[in-house]
């Protein structure tokens, strides 16, 4: 991976936290091992390693904490997922697809598909 490339992850990661921080709750202490490399995103000018170690240790702390957020509320991944059930399609009461044709004067023979 690119440093370019590498940096513009680290940001996205960095804001992952931030949402992760504010929806969770999460102590202060959560990310302290990242807060110590003392690499931000933003830091351009630091070495492709120093954004790589950042990367892998943030990753890691986000797992961390969403997994004891599992652990917390007993909801699994999959039980947190919704899916369709077979009487709908999934995009529910307002979906523009349901009935394409309601506003179309034309015989239903003229329609094209």
């Amino acid at each position: 991976m690119r440093k370019r490339e590498l940096v513009h992850f680290h940001a996205l990661l960095d804001r992952i936290r931030w949402f992760v921080g504010e929806r969770e709750g999460l102590s202060d202490d959560a990310h302290e091992r990242y807060d110590e490399l003392d690499v931000a995103p933003t830091a351009v000018y630091r070495s492709k390693q120093a954004h790589e170690d950042a990367v892998v240790t943030l990753t890691e702390s986000l797992a961390d904490a969403v997994d004891t957020d599992t652990v917390e509320t007993g909801i699994t991944d999959a039980e947190a997922v919704t899916t369709p059930t077979d009487e709908t399609d999934g995009h529910g009461d307002d979906d523009p697809r349901e009935d394409r044709h309601a506003h179309d004067d034309r015989p239903a023979s003229a329609h094209s598909d």
